[in-house]
């Protein structure tokens, strides 16, 4: 990340929840940025090092609970509106009026839910290669990951069958070795396994946002990959035929981790957007 980056808890007798600092540490303008299920606030590095984005902004990367640096004490089950909870608790500490979002896959559809029920927080967002829906495709092998995992399968194990959905062949090909570092990073994030299947049966028995999809107003960019096996583009197209105030953007020659792989597109695209409706 460019800069100092200030490691703060949020700490009550259930948990220590992690989440760190960047940017400008005194504003009171927030870009808050949601990670996909499996991967941590590493994967925002070239987020973080974006000149507009950190020269105008508090970055807020935000470990999900029991992940990356959070420790989980209660272990109780728990759903998207008890993350946004989180989100508003870290935003009052820390004094952020608004913020912007910006998110990555199942990020994206905690962040409609909480533009939806915090709308007031909410200047825009920035969703990247994320849905509506999760198809059997998606949901098969999901229920497979929890089914090893229940059976004490490690999860380095079983990563190396999940990254090739969500990275180009062109970009693996061109990245030789990057493997090993990717189910390295991923492993450490979930390395609390209870913490991790409890996210996953959160994001199961996430709402049903096509019912209310229509009542989000938060200018919002979409981004999505012609190339995302994971979420295709259909996923957002849907989308955007439903929100009364998104913008599509179709990106060419990469997977569904579009941040990483086109950063240069992403990061000037997300730019433009902040600075006709970010706060």
């Amino acid at each position: 990340m460019k800069g100092r980056i200030i490691q703060k808890y949020l700490v009550n007798n259930e948990r220590k929840l992690s989440y760190s600092i960047g940017g400008c540490p005194d504003s009171d303008k927030g870009l808050l940025f949601l990670n996909g299920v499996y991967n941590s606030y590493g994967s925002w590095r070239k987020q973080g090092r974006y000149p507009y984005f950190y020269r105008n902004y508090k970055q807020i990367f935000f470990d999900y609970r029991g992940l990356g640096n959070s420790i989980e004490k209660s272990y109780n089950r728990y759903r998207f509106d008890d993350i946004c909870c989180d989100i508003v608790s870290i935003l009052k500490l820390e004094k952020v009026r608004k913020i912007s979002i910006i998110a990555y896959c199942v990020g994206g559809v905690i962040a409609l839910w909480f533009a939806y029920r915090y709308n007031d927080y909410i200047a825009s967002l920035n969703l990247i290669g994320t849905t509506l829906k999760v198809d059997w495709h998606v949901r098969q092998p999901g229920q497979g990951i929890f089914n090893l995992l229940s059976k004490g399968i490690r999860l380095e194990y079983i990563l190396p069958l999940l990254y090739p959905w969500i990275y180009s062949d062109v970009y693996l090909e061109k990245m030789n070795g990057i493997e090993t570092d990717i189910v390295k990073g991923y492993s450490e994030y979930n390395k609390d396994i209870k913490s991790f299947k409890l996210l996953l049966n959160a994001t199961d028995n996430r709402p049903d946002l096509k019912s209310i999809i229509k009542d989000i107003s938060t200018p919002t960019l979409i981004l999505g990959s012609l190339n995302d096996v994971l979420f295709p583009i259909q996923y957002q197209n849907e989308i955007v035929s439903k929100m009364p105030n998104c913008i599509h953007l179709a990106v060419k020659e990469t997977g569904h981790a579009m941040h990483i792989e086109r950063s240069d597109i992403i990061n000037k695209s997300i730019e433009q957007h902040l600075k006709l409706y970010g706060v």
